[in-house]
């Protein structure tokens, strides 16, 4: 059996989720490679120096958006920032009795934080002080901020979220 039909039939099998995140790391390889045939373009160039002109239009149809850019630049390190800055600087003030089951959301760039029932009122509060800030939401007292089938348990005092 080919390769690709072998990855056909496992893509088969995948939630729409996960599908799309194929297609999302498809894509990705798409621009990767189209940069790279920018760069051996500009290299076969490379006899000539570049104008000031020849630079301004380095993103004209270029098919990026402030998300993809804050995607690339974040990637798996928020959850990871998220959870130092909880340890280091909030967990200590939240986790308190009345608080356990509760939502800590936090703006990582900034570390300001609020806590409330479900954390929506705590994302819009944060997002009306910064329109674009990136927010992460902590179950506090527990491994999970939700669970769709599975299992939310509590942790202990001493459980660390992070390394």
């Amino acid at each position: 059996m080919l390769t690709l039909e072998m990855a056909i039939q496992k893509i088969q099998h995948f939630s729409p989720e996960q599908r799309n995140k194929v297609i999302e790391f498809i894509e990705f390889l798409e621009f990767q490679a189209s940069q790279t045939k920018t760069i051996e373009q500009k290299n076969d160039d490379s006899d000539r120096e570049p104008s000031f002109f020849d630079l301004a239009g380095i993103w004209e149809r270029k098919n990026i958006t402030l998300d993809d850019i804050r995607k690339d630049a974040w990637g798996k390190e928020v959850a990871k920032h998220a959870y130092r800055v909880y340890e280091s600087r909030i967990r200590q003030k939240v986790e308190t009795e009345e608080n356990i089951g509760k939502m800590v959301i936090i703006n990582i760039e900034t570390g300001d934080y609020e806590v409330d029932e479900t954390g929506l009122q705590a994302a819009k509060s944060l997002q009306a002080k910064s329109p674009y800030a990136r927010l992460f939401g902590i179950r506090i007292g527990y491994n999970v901020a939700a669970s769709f089938g599975g299992v939310m348990e509590r942790v202990s005092s001493d459980f660390r979220y992070c390394d």
